[in-house]
C-alpha cells in the first residue's frame, strides 16, 4: 500500500503509471473576436493551460452527429495574454465528444 503526505508530484504519478491527460473542448465564439480584457472564455483557457490540459476551440457550427456519435471540428488553442495576437490556433481535427 502506498502512503503519501502532501500533494502528489508529477514524478510520483508517472512512476505509478497513473498519468491522465485531459483534453478540454470549449464551444466558443471565433477566437479572433474575443476580448482579452473581459472574456471569461479566456480565463477558462488560461486555467486549463495552467493545469497542463490541452484546450480545443469549437464553434457552434463545428458540432455535428454522425454514425451514432457527437463529433466536433476541434482546433487546439493556446492563449498567452502577453503576446500579440494573444492566441495561437493549431490544425483543426475531427474529435468525438465523449467523457
Amino acid at each position: 500500500m502506498l502512503h503519501r503526505r502532501g500533494p502528489a508530484t508529477l514524478a510520483g504519478i508517472l512512476s505509478l503509471g497513473a498519468l491522465t491527460m485531459i483534453d478540454l473542448a470549449i464551444v466558443m465564439d471565433p477566437v479572433a473576436g474575443l476580448s482579452k480584457k473581459k472574456d471569461s472564455t479566456l480565463a477558462m483557457c488560461l486555467a486549463a493551460q495552467a493545469r497542463g490540459w490541452t484546450v480545443y476551440s469549437i464553434t457552434q457550427d463545428g458540432l455535428y452527429f454522425a454514425e451514432g456519435q457527437v463529433l466536433a471540428l476541434a482546433t487546439p488553442l493556446t492563449v498567452d495574454l502577453s503576446a500579440d495576437p494573444f492566441w495561437h490556433l493549431g490544425e483543426t481535427v475531427t474529435r468525438p465528444l465523449a467523457c
